[in-house]
């Protein structure tokens, strides 16, 4: 009989959590030969001490044969690590997920949370089937799909620059507040193609809206700008230095001012700003399904490295 518990691993058992994460992801088809051992023990490690997450452990005759995490410590939301859960290999998955997958979603009825997550990223063709695989327990355990992205990446270049017409003038965030990007910011996302956005209700949006503009996460200020006309913010995008490369996002312009040139001139100013700072690789995400932002970011370079596929449930 499999035994689900919720606890706080202590030093051995995140050793054996770690062994058997090392030794899924070898029989997986996501498995880079640049792992190591000791890289997962230190994943693992980070994972199950940090005191916002909740590790969830399946045992089978006292031992473990499968684990899960979740992330508590966000607003709103929780999230289910990536490629999670993990099941020895050589055991029945199946089962032992859904018991795991339950648990999960039992930690969150009892809080304010009312949305659980789970990110399923690097789909290539290799990995899809077994994407698919982690994505029929989620089904079975109520789950349902969300959105599907597209991670694009690009060497940044000098881009050609496209001016501002007429009335519009540029402005970095850093000297924008938040309460004059609200308004903009849902007026673009309400009304945009984000699947992933769009899924969410009214007050995890405005989680979300907060998140994205929270000054606390650095920004790379000079290539962080927003547009205005006639002194109201109309358009704006963000990036922030990650592993050496610029993630960017959120861009948007508000729905009355596209068709203006106004993306272009946004995407040349911040890929340029970003050149001068010496950061010559950028990421973002897009909504698969969005052909129009697809289309404008090709433009500055950006090419599909990988799928993301994001699952919900909601109490």
């Amino acid at each position: 009989m499999t035994l689900i518990v919720v606890k706080r691993p202590d030093s051995n058992e995140i050793q054996e959590l770690a062994l058997l994460t090392y030794e899924v992801l070898r029989a997986s088809t996501r498995f880079d030969s640049k792992r190591t051992l000791e890289s997962v023990i230190e994943e693992v490690t980070a994972t199950c001490t940090d005191e916002n997450t909740e590790i969830v452990i399946a045992y089978d005759d006292e031992s473990a044969v499968g684990w899960t995490s979740v992330y508590t410590g966000f607003p709103l939301m929780m999230f289910i690590g990536h490629w999670n859960p993990v099941i020895r290999v050589g055991a029945d998955p199946e089962p032992i997920a859904r018991l795991l997958i339950e648990q999960s979603k039992k930690i969150l009825i009892p809080s304010e949370h009312t949305r659980l997550e789970i990110e399923l990223p690097d789909i290539t063709e290799t990995t899809e089937p077994e994407m698919k695989t982690y994505a029929g327990w989620y089904s079975q355990c109520g789950f349902s799909l969300a959105a599907t992205e597209v991670h694009m990446r690009a060497e940044v270049n000098t881009a050609e620059e496209f001016g501002l017409p007429t009335g519009y003038s540029f402005e970095h965030i850093r000297g924008v507040s938040n309460a004059d990007l609200e308004a903009p910011f849902f007026d673009c996302f309400d009304n945009g193609q984000d699947e992933l956005y769009l899924s969410l209700d009214g007050p995890q949006r405005a989680v979300t809206f907060r998140y994205f503009f929270d000054r606390r996460r650095p920004m790379v200020d000079e290539a962080s700008l927003a547009i205005f006309y006639e002194g109201q913010v109309v358009g704006f995008v963000v990036a922030r230095e990650k592993d050496g490369a610029a993630d960017i996002g959120p861009v948007g312009i508000v729905p009355a001012h596209q068709g203006k040139g106004l993306s272009k001139a946004l995407m040349s100013c911040s890929m340029n700003e970003l050149v001068k700072n010496g950061i010559r690789a950028a990421t973002l995400d897009a909504s698969a399904s969005n052909e129009r932002a697809r289309s404008l970011y090709e433009k500055y370079g950006f090419r599909v490295q990988h799928l993301k596929a994001f699952l919900v449930w909601s109490k």
